[in-house]
């Protein structure tokens, strides 16, 4: 037995004003793209749910006022997102430069000195020296 649907446009939602033009399919891919620019989302300054569309790709925040540019239907696309992963990537500093900063003022004196010090660098090159004997033992 079929369903029966009692409120009407329940099944064609927001792209029952085409009535029957342009197939069903075109109609629910519209209706679809429709509910989520309409849904409510998250304000990035006050975190608030206010978000709405104004034009096409412009947002902007009911409490804040806040007003910037993102997708066209949603604020933050997927391709938006993957871009500022990779600033963010990018911006962070590299682990050499975390390595340079274990080393203090004081090693370089004891190493000007001649006094060995041991820093994480060196026992990570004695272990690389070490496997590169054993495999050249194997062969």
């Amino acid at each position: 037995m079929a369903k029966k649907y009692t409120r009407k446009g329940h099944k064609t939602r927001s792209a029952g004003r085409f009535g029957v033009r342009y197939g069903r399919k075109n109609r629910k891919l519209v209706a679809d793209i429709e509910e989520r620019m309409r849904q409510g989302y998250k304000c990035p300054r006050c975190g608030i749910i206010a978000i709405r569309r104004t034009d096409t790709g412009i947002w902007n925040c009911k409490k804040c006022d806040y007003t910037f540019a993102g997708g066209t239907y949603v604020p933050k696309t997927s391709v938006g997102l993957v871009a500022a992963r990779s600033v963010k990537k990018a911006t962070e500093p590299d682990m050499v430069f975390e390595e340079l900063k274990d080393i203090t003022p004081g090693t370089i004196e004891a190493e000007e000195i001649g006094e060995e010090v041991e820093t994480e660098v060196d026992a990570v090159s004695e272990v690389a020296i070490d496997v590169q004997a054993e495999v050249e033992m194997d062969e």
